[in-house]
């Protein structure tokens, strides 16, 4: 079955000094632009092209690690690499729910099962 790695999030490629970006609030579907101060919050450099590089040719990622509710887990690969968190939820063969402080909130995560490992490993 095939599900968003991010669900409710899209990524856009945007030029600040150029592109009407305030416009994309009012797209229908868009709750709200993630932001950063009063700018756009970039991803962090490298995060789409690690996204991309952790699928398969049909853009699917396939995981098969083991874990328990409220274990402390590390990210062992991709964007977010090194954070720490405590699996939330699992939501499928493929993927697992992971509570991470990410620019100073506390944010539930999807994430390949392949790029954890528990934390204390």
């Amino acid at each position: 079955m095939r599900r968003p790695f991010f669900l409710g999030y899209l990524f856009i490629r945007l030029d600040l000094a150029r592109d009407a970006w305030r416009c994309v609030n009012s797209t229908f579907g868009v709750a709200r632009i993630v932001m950063q101060n009063d700018r756009p919050a970039p991803a962090p450099r490298g995060v789409i092209e690690a996204l991309e590089a952790a699928c398969d040719e049909q853009g699917i990622l396939h995981l098969k690690k083991n874990f328990l509710l409220g274990q402390k887990v590390r990210v062992t690969d991709g964007p977010l690499v090194d954070l720490v968190g405590e699996l939330d939820q699992l939501t499928d063969l493929e993927r697992v729910r992971v509570l991470l402080d990410i620019m100073g909130r506390r944010t539930r995560v999807l994430l390949p099962r392949d790029f954890l490992t528990p934390a204390d490993t």
